[in-house]
């Protein structure tokens, strides 16, 4: 501590806790003070442990992270606005429903799978103990057993079908709600039209609301079938294909490209392609199974 000039009172306290146990190195607290003059990153590590664990024990994690996230927005607002054409203005609020829910997938399939430095005790009972050993990802570079690396791939299966599962019966479920709230004000609005025109008050605008037909509302896949499917997909085919990114990208883009450049637009080919590949693979799963 004394080398770096920084007094253990500067740390925060959980490092300050893994400094007394011995856990704490020097070039732990020097990584510490680089990510802590980040900025906007900085502070939310000050304030985030878990993310700054990331931070500090994946050097791939933020570039990742940003990179997943452009992506898939990108993609997904594209998609958007060609499937819903001229009334995307309309429903800015199915778009921002389904944006959403795709930040919040992207974050949490790179959070599940990025390596962590632990600052923590380790744990005493044997379940607990057992999962912290594992590896981010099955094919993680360090000694790992065969049975770990294939505990890995359950573990998280479970946890992206969770978010899967869970995404989907929020943004599905709201999607619905949506879609049903636009369709009884529509119902109202033509009703109340031809109250007026019965009534000899309206004019040539309610007529023409009054007498207006529109199209059956395209049908939407139940909740919970749409949600158990999604949940299913991403813990068989994303699982898998993510993990195999992640792998790659750790054993081979780390090691045979040298520049920061490079190893950015290798990062984005690479995860691009998959989300073409994973948008294709879905859509056809959810034709087999009769959601779309």
């Amino acid at each position: 501590m004394q080398k770096v000039g920084v007094g253990p009172s500067e740390l925060p306290k959980d490092l300050q806790e893994a400094l007394a146990r011995g856990a704490l190195s020097g070039a732990d607290v020097l990584l510490w003070l680089r990510v802590r003059a980040m900025p906007v990153v900085g502070w939310v590590c000050q304030h985030w442990p878990a993310f700054r664990d990331r931070v500090m024990g994946n050097p791939r994690f933020l570039r990742v992270l940003a990179v997943e996230e452009v992506l898939g927005c990108t993609a997904k607002t594209i998609a958007e606005v060609q499937t819903r054409g001229a009334k995307v203005w309309e429903e800015l609020d199915f778009l921002a429903s389904d944006l959403s829910l795709e930040i919040i997938g992207d974050f949490a399939v790179v959070w599940l799978l990025s390596p962590r430095r632990n600052f923590q005790p380790l744990p005493t009972r044997r379940l607990p103990m057992a999962l912290a050993a594992l590896p981010a990802h099955c094919l993680q570079v360090e000694t790992f057993s065969v049975g770990q690396r294939v505990a890995t791939v359950a573990l998280r299966g479970s946890q992206f079908f969770a978010v899967g599962f869970l995404s989907s019966l929020l943004g599905h479920g709201l999607t619905v709600y949506l879609v049903h709230a636009k369709r009884d004000r529509r119902d109202a609005m033509r009703e109340e039209a031809r109250a007026e025109v019965r009534a000899g008050h309206g004019g040539a605008a309610a007529r023409a609301a009054a007498s207006a037909e529109f199209g059956e509302d395209a049908a939407l896949a139940p909740v919970l079938d749409n949600s158990l499917g999604w949940g299913a997909f991403m813990a068989t085919s994303a699982n898998v294909r993510y993990q195999l990114v992640n792998a790659f990208e750790e054993r081979f883009l780390e090691r045979a490209l040298s520049g920061r450049a490079a190893r950015l637009a290798a990062t984005c080919v690479l995860r691009f392609s998959n989300t073409y590949l994973g948008s294709a693979m879905w859509v056809a799963c959810a034709r087999v199974a009769g959601l779309q």
